[in-house]
């Protein structure tokens, strides 16, 4: 008893932000209409899954409807379904404030991973654009135009994001000691990330390679970080086929590859604003970091999947039905919030070593604001129930 009781005392936080998620979440799941967020329909796939003949629980990225069909005992009762998918997501986002607060840990006090950590769920962009929509009625969104490092509204890219930040963490950790055991680790958390939804892999699959070839060359070391990428592929070509397989297109879908978007000035009027509004923290990061950062390999990871997310974004699109489902465009999202990861890791780093410096202290400052904007944004979702 005594234990458990420690545990709990040990664990007080992690307990605190589940409940603060599963409130958040139960409340959007339970509420919500169906156009407010993808929670509604995706509930409705679940349900699917077992209820319909023509269903194939393991085909595309299956892993998220298929572990809340488990805990439901498959039973398509939605209230069971909503109730396990809020524990789900709140568990997600809650394995999030773990893991990254461990990984702060190493370097900092627990009470200070602690609020790092939490700082990272919330924090957002300051949307200094929305502030004008009266003037110019095409700014007002607080999201859609933007490049942020939260999302609320979408389940798929909610649950990936612990993967991916387990993927991404081991490899960086690969880079500062070499870890044989740490490969098939890596292979899981990319496969779960995958298999919730692909879009991190995406960028990691372009760019890490090249970090291992910098780092590594053609040795030993290098060749057995490509069975992740070997896995990851195979991951994706299997959500691909059984895609095609079991929803055979009518011939109006598909992905093209095209210039349309970045030759189109109706499509830059408004996002060369936006995303250097997006891009601003980082850009003065860069700016008064550069001789500290320009030289680590994570720097130059994280720029490396930053411009391929862009690119995917600019060249990729969807056609037919799926055309406005944005599928190419959550990998922005996703390298987002590890540049704001990157950014407050590196500021408290130097903290530590120099102290509450000018640099130090505007960082923070900015930082913070930052973050106070992601809560106003969330409390926004939740009130209007409008994610744009």
């Amino acid at each position: 008893m005594k234990r458990f009781v420690q545990l709990i005392r040990n664990n007080g936080d992690v307990l605190a932000i589940f409940g603060i998620m599963m409130a958040i979440f139960g409340y959007i799941i339970f509420t919500f209409p169906g156009t407010a967020s993808d929670f509604h329909q995706q509930t409705e796939f679940i349900r699917d899954y077992v209820t319909e003949p023509d269903s194939h629980m393991f085909s595309g990225n299956f892993l998220m409807y298929f572990i809340v069909n488990l805990f439901t005992g498959f039973s398509g009762n939605m209230v069971a379904i909503m109730t396990v998918f809020s524990l789900l997501v709140a568990a997600c986002e809650t394995a999030k404030y773990v893991l990254v607060r461990e990984a702060f840990a190493i370097d900092v006090e627990k009470r200070w991973a602690r609020m790092m950590s939490a700082a990272l769920l919330f924090v957002y962009i300051i949307p200094i654009l929305y502030f004008f929509h009266g003037i110019w009625p095409e700014l007002n969104y607080m999201l859609l135009i933007y490049l942020t490092p939260n999302e609320w509204h979408n389940s798929t890219f909610i649950c990936m994001m612990p993967f991916a930040i387990s993927a991404y963490l081991l490899s960086i950790r690969q880079l500062e000691q070499f870890d044989s055991r740490r490969v098939w680790y890596i292979c899981i958390a990319l496969l779960f990330s995958i298999l919730m939804k692909p879009s991190f892999f995406f960028i990691y699959v372009v760019v890490f390679p090249f970090i291992y070839l910098w780092k590594y060359g053609f040795s030993k070391e290098f060749w057995l970080m490509m069975i992740p990428m070997a896995v990851g592929v195979l991951a994706v070509l299997y959500e691909y086929l059984t895609i095609f397989l079991y929803f055979p297109s009518d011939g109006t879908g598909g992905v093209a590859i095209t210039a349309e978007r970045f030759t189109h000035w109706s499509f830059w009027q408004i996002r060369w604003q936006s995303w250097l509004v997006s891009l601003a923290l980082p850009i003065i990061f860069t700016v008064l970091y550069w001789k500290q950062i320009r030289r680590d390999p994570e720097f130059h990871a994280l720029a490396g999947m930053l411009v391929v997310s862009l690119g995917i974004f600019l060249f990729c699109v969807e056609r037919g039905p799926r055309a406005n489902h944005g599928n190419f465009a959550w990998q922005l999202y996703a390298i987002m919030w590890f540049i704001y990861y990157y950014i407050l890791k590196i500021t408290v780093r130097s903290i530590q070593q120099n102290g509450w410096l000018k640099r130090e202290k505007g960082m923070i400052v900015l930082y913070g604001c930052n973050v106070i904007f992601g809560i106003v944004y969330l409390l926004r979702f939740l009130i209007t129930q409008n994610y744009y």
